[in-house]
């Protein structure tokens, strides 16, 4: 399953799982890192964790020279954050484990801010020993040595709470966070902002129910949040919140799993029901929150499709790239990695390097290029005869 992405300036870098179906669960026994070149597709490099390790990697970040991977290891006996420094030909440099409980704990997102990373999660609260009690939780690293600087860490109830995303303020450094705060077995969203020293600035619970929520911001520090629904809208939808926190606006009828902005336009990364079967679907939106276009990126595939959180796109250029996974049962998962030319300057050019899939889509004024789906198959087959 691929899960996330980022990138350097010549490549792709994705992080997801591999496994097999084990008497009708599909059960992950590894996770991998590859690059790939963001013109074509080709893979540079890769790496796996070692077979029987329960590792679970979900985001990453290129900091200069080297990328950060973040996510999960349950080899001591319980789960702990994992961090993994590469450099970019994805060398292993260096890496951490965190424990800060005795309790399960994951951290499930990374951000920069040019000079330190970020990383975000959740871990067992110290203030109740339920098993289900958990607590956000960010840490500011050093991206030399890994050395943790400063935490922040929020814990609401005595339920699950965890963060879904962080992203820096590119224009005044503050760290938004968007995350789930669970009050009578329901998961509702909460936005807080914090300054670069991990101390709370503001904050604000979204009066919505939540699903995984994703986070961008525009430059006119407004933040977009996706899958949020009420009691009286059932489907999930888009809320749209001014930098003093306030909600400005919210539309129900779109579903996203991912979000990003870029030169006025907000994309997002849909699953939609089309001609029988899941597909993965590419909107384009105003600020308003109004539909512009919609591409369906993988109309060529009969398969559902899915994107796992917590995931995120990338842009660079006039490309955003973008990873998930389609089924390819009965023996596993198929690997998707899309490449996309957005708008720029009202200029599109459809790029059309392309593996398994020949056709090239157009909608308005966007333009769609799947550079390469990767099947990612770890059938029972092939484990019999390893």
């Amino acid at each position: 399953m691929a899960i996330s992405k980022c990138i350097s300036e010549t490549a792709v870098y994705i992080v997801g799982l591999s496994g097999k179906w084990v008497m009708g669960v599909y059960r992950t026994d590894k996770s991998i890192i590859e690059a790939r070149d963001a013109n074509t597709g080709e893979l540079l490099y890769s790496w796996q964790s070692t077979y029987g390790r329960n590792i679970w990697l979900y985001d990453c970040i290129v900091l200069g020279d080297h990328l950060h991977v973040v996510g999960g290891n349950d080899s001591p006996g319980n789960l702990e954050w994992l961090i993994l420094k590469f450099t970019l030909d994805l060398k292993l440099v260096k890496k951490i484990h965190y424990n800060p409980s005795s309790y399960d704990e994951i951290a499930t997102t990374i951000a920069t801010d040019g000079k330190y990373l970020y990383v975000g999660g959740f871990d067992g609260s110290s203030e109740s020993i339920l098993y289900d009690d958990t607590q956000w939780h960010v840490i500011k690293i050093d991206p030399n040595d890994l050395t943790i600087i400063k935490s922040y860490t929020y814990n609401p109830s005595n339920l699950r709470n965890y963060i879904t995303s962080i992203v820096i303020n590119p224009i005044d450094g503050k760290i938004w966070l968007i995350g789930v705060i669970h009050q009578y077995l329901e998961g509702y969203g909460k936005i807080s902002i914090l300054d670069q020293e991990l101390s709370l600035i503001n904050s604000m619970e979204l009066n919505a129910k939540v699903l995984f929520p994703h986070l961008a911001l525009d430059e006119s520090n407004h933040a977009y949040i996706t899958n949020v629904y009420s009691d009286e809208n059932v489907n999930f939808g888009l809320m749209k919140i001014s930098s003093d926190l306030k909600i400005v606006n919210v539309n129900y009828n779109i579903k996203a799993e991912r979000i990003l902005y870029s030169n006025g336009y907000l994309y997002l990364a849909s699953i939609k029901e089309i001609d029988r079967y899941k597909r993965h679907v590419l909107i384009r939106a105003t600020k308003d929150l109004s539909i512009v276009d919609e591409l369906i990126l993988n109309k060529q595939v009969n398969a559902t499709s899915h994107f796992d959180p917590p995931g995120k796109m990338s842009i660079a250029g006039n490309k955003l790239y973008l990873a998930g996974y389609i089924e390819g049962a009965p023996y596993g998962y198929k690997w998707i990695i899309y490449a996309i030319s957005i708008p720029v300057q009202q200029e599109t050019t459809a790029y059309n390097y392309l593996i398994l899939v020949t056709a090239v889509a157009t909608i308005a004024t966007m333009a769609i290029a799947i550079l390469f789906i990767l099947r990612r198959i770890i059938s029972l087959r092939q484990n019999q005869n390893k």
